[in-house]
């Protein structure tokens, strides 16, 4: 529905040099200009399956116009191969794509996305209903120190406050407590920015090498 990443055409310059490297991760094989006819063809709609395609523009326009009708809707996703997080007001729905677990690809960096949130790096997005109505969602990073037996949180957010049973109030059974094997934040408030000592927490935060 919607992304920073490949599927909804943004390429590398390494994109265009090594064209083989999108499909096969270390097919290094340099095709300066003829190897721009891929990206760009992804880019501009060409395979179905990528969100600029008319065919695929028709379905999200369906789609975009049921939730308009039932708000509050989350609509999660894998097909991208990285941690993303959208909002749309106009239709008051929330898109998660949560689709690294097992490889990455790069994501647009930056103030150049429009994501609230996005990261190449492998992990995994978990959303969290509270009993007070609270929804909130949290993208973690498996720790390499201990071979991804714990991870870390590298973004959390409210999605919304009210699930029909009352808006949310300070006395929150929400946010700060355990997460499985990691501690509560140790931030301002819980939960309302990115948790402290996460330096590299950022929009648009991605590896600095565009070829992995």
């Amino acid at each position: 529905m919607y992304s920073d990443g490949i599927h909804g055409g943004y390429f590398t310059f390494a994109d265009h040099v090594f064209p083989l490297s999108i499909v096969f991760k270390y097919a290094f094989v340099p095709l300066p200009i003829i190897g721009s006819i891929y990206p760009l063809a992804r880019q501009y709609g060409g395979i179905a399956q990528d969100i600029p395609a008319p065919i695929y523009q028709e379905y999200r326009k369906g789609l975009l116009g049921i939730m308009a009708k039932y708000p509050n809707i989350i609509y999660a996703n894998g097909h991208e191969h990285n941690l993303q997080y959208f909002e749309n007001p106009d239709v008051n729905a929330y898109f998660i794509t949560s689709g690294s677990g097992c490889k990455t690809q790069h994501v647009k960096p930056g103030k150049g996305g429009d994501a609230l949130f996005s990261d190449k790096e492998k992990g995994y997005a978990r959303l969290n209903y509270y009993d007070d109505g609270q929804v909130w969602v949290e993208y973690l990073v498996p720790n390499d120190s201990d071979k991804g037996q714990t991870a870390r949180r590298v973004y959390r957010q409210q999605v919304y406050g009210n699930l029909g049973r009352g808006r949310a109030t300070a006395k929150t059974k929400g946010p700060g407590g355990p997460v499985q094997q990691e501690k509560p934040d140790p931030g301002r408030v819980q939960g309302m920015g990115a948790p402290a000592n996460t330096a590299n927490t950022r929009k648009g935060n991605q590896s600095k090498d565009d070829l992995e």
